[in-house]
């Protein structure tokens, strides 16, 4: 058996032109992608639809970076980050169950970083302009252009809520910075959408949503598996022309 099929549950020829990286599979998301089987590698898993492979990495910034470095010698050109986020603070146009897309993410991903104040808020890295737009314009639900800080601490993330707001920063998650470095490497195109779960110093990502934002992130994810699968049919279509 390849080392790729070790990881991933798939060899490295049987993956599709737009790849979806997602940290977990939530409830139907895999009946929402339309995929039957899944195949299960070490430490990731991953199911294909027509046009697409789904790949579930876990959460962090290292299983996520990796994936992507693993996908070098791939048929895969369109990478995808999708999964939840928080938001800095609500907004007439971000709240819970709105769909973001980081157009920058800040490298805070290190703990120690984060723990010791020793920031540089000049370290963002960009997802792809090009496909960005594309997304934006064939999605049939409001996605907010957004920066984000890809963090390394939730608990630690409470302290530097000012900081966010004065460098308008709008949304944080945990991968987003190594995923676009790592793409990038790999000269790939990568863009993330995510939907927003909680607000921070509001509540918190591990808290039992009410039954009214929990319809709130239902919904969006549904809009953001249309959007996807709308992106990816478009992609497909550009790369067999």
């Amino acid at each position: 058996m390849s080392e790729f099929k070790t990881l991933f549950g798939l060899n490295e020829d049987q993956l599709k032109n737009t790849c979806i990286l997602t940290p977990f599979f939530t409830k139907g998301m895999l009946d929402s992608f339309k995929v039957n089987e899944t195949f299960h590698g070490t430490p990731y898993s991953c199911a294909n639809s027509d046009n697409l492979t789904l790949i579930k990495t876990h959460v962090g910034a290292p299983f996520v970076g990796d994936a992507v470095l693993n996908l070098k010698n791939t048929y895969c050109s369109n990478i995808i980050l999708f999964g939840s986020c928080g938001l800095v603070s609500e907004t007439e146009t971000l709240r819970i169950g709105s769909l973001v897309s980081p157009v920058k993410a800040l490298e805070l991903e290190s703990f120690s970083q984060l723990l010791n104040y020793k920031i540089d808020k000049s370290r963002f890295t960009e997802a792809h302009n090009d496909l960005l737009e594309k997304l934006i314009s064939i999605s049939p639900a409001n996605i907010e252009t957004v920066l984000c800080a890809s963090v390394g601490s939730i608990f630690l993330e409470n302290e530097y809520k000012e900081f966010f707001l004065e460098n308008n920063i709008s949304a944080l998650e945990m991968e987003c910075s190594a995923f676009f470095n790592a793409a990038k490497h790999i000269n790939r195109k990568a863009i993330a959408l995510f939907y927003a779960t909680d607000i921070l110093g509001t509540n918190s990502p591990f808290d039992k949503p009410s039954e009214q934002v929990k319809i709130a992130i239902d919904n969006s994810i549904e809009l953001a598996i249309k959007t996807i699968q709308l992106l990816a049919d478009d992609l497909d279509k550009q790369a067999n022309l």
